[in-house]
């Protein structure tokens, strides 16, 4: 069994589309300031095309950002997000894309990011080729460039641009065209010194690795905790208060998570990475 150390992620801010009746597309996961600011399809002169809610990567009751009107969008089309987020660093990005099958979408894109309005930079490890499905097109704990860290007041905003006008099937995207895109999360470490929940460092969480059996204690009363996989999907919730909760992930497949622990009136969760490995 491998054994994994992690320094302290927070989730910074997230998308998994789980409300149906959704119009705004803004993040559902995050610290607080980030909950106002949505995803959309847009381009290089800041056009904004209609974005709907289809079939998402988690099968039922999930749902997926999407769009048509891609055609000619080589290195001008994009998805995009921004946030804020003031003493972090160390970016992680996860992100799942996926082509339509009956009007086929474009094949080719690549992560960027900025600092307020400066220059746009390529994600390392970014490049993007889609599929008819959600697990060809994923990203997975990309970094995002150092440049990104200690970002004070300015916002970070991410984009998955087009890189060629070829569709899935091997042809030019015509305007119905359709692409998707779900289960985006980026984490972030608070690089200040000065954790934002009280008795942060005193939440203890073991053992991690786990076979999917896992303990969160902490001198301060946890009122709930969210168990997330590492595309952003909830697969857990505890809700109480108590000192000590005790996670049962045992029908999880091997991988990394993300507990998100909320204490009474704070909004803004501690996160915690587990490891379950079996």
């Amino acid at each position: 069994m491998a054994s994994f150390a992690f320094s302290q992620a927070d989730t910074i801010t997230g998308w998994n589309f789980i409300d149906p009746a959704d119009v705004e597309f803004n993040a559902n996961m995050g610290l607080s300031g980030n909950l106002g600011y949505d995803m959309r399809a847009e381009d290089t002169s800041f056009v904004e095309r209609t974005s709907t809610l289809t079939n998402g990567a988690n099968g039922t009751d999930d749902y997926a950002l999407t769009a048509e009107d891609w055609q000619d969008g080589a290195n001008a089309k994009y998805w995009s997000i921004k946030f804020k987020a003031d003493g972090y660093g160390n970016f992680k990005l996860w992100s799942k894309q996926r082509s339509g099958n009956t009007n086929p979408g474009p094949k080719y894109f690549k992560a960027q990011c900025r600092l307020g309005s400066g220059a746009w930079m390529d994600i390392v490890g970014g490049d993007i080729t889609v599929g008819n499905d959600w697990t060809t097109g994923v990203l997975t704990e990309v970094a995002l460039p150092v440049e990104m860290n200690h970002p004070g007041t300015l916002s970070i905003r991410v984009r998955w641009i087009m890189t060629s006008n070829e569709g899935l099937t091997g042809v030019d995207v015509d305007s119905l065209g359709t692409s998707k895109i779900d289960e985006v999360l980026v984490t972030g470490e608070d690089l200040t010194g000065v954790q934002t929940v009280l008795f942060e460092d005193m939440v203890s969480v073991y053992p991690n690795p786990s076979n999917g059996i896992v303990n969160i204690e902490s001198p301060e009363e946890i009122a709930k905790v969210i168990l997330v996989n590492n595309m952003g999907q909830i697969v857990g919730q505890f809700n109480g208060n108590t000192n000590h909760v005790v996670l049962n992930s045992e029908n999880q497949p091997e991988g990394l998570y993300f507990a998100m622990i909320f204490f009474h009136n704070d909004n803004t969760p501690t996160t915690k990475r587990i490891i379950i490995s079996k």
